[in-house]
């Protein structure tokens, strides 16, 4: 007998990923990834937002760079300043 319920959107977001992994190939994920990071960022900016993530590095010059986008809204402070 188990308690609780099982982790329906975990499982669908699986399935959801292994798909997006099939579509795009192992090999051209991280620069689709990438490519959407720099969108994203570009429109934050576009409302004012500050990216406050290191966009500097590059994955093709053997530096890794992050899909994690960390971002200060405007109008808003920071919990560190």
């Amino acid at each position: 007998m188990r308690g609780g319920s099982q982790n329906n959107a975990g499982f669908l977001g699986l399935g959801a990923s292994l798909e997006l992994l099939s579509e795009l190939g192992a090999e051209n994920l991280a620069a689709t990834v990438l490519e959407n990071t720099e969108r994203a960022c570009e429109r934050l900016e576009t409302i004012g937002a500050k990216i406050v993530s290191d966009r500097r590095l590059d994955y093709r010059d053997g530096q890794q760079r992050s899909g994690i986008v960390a971002f200060e809204a405007a109008g808003t402070r920071s919990a560190g300043g």
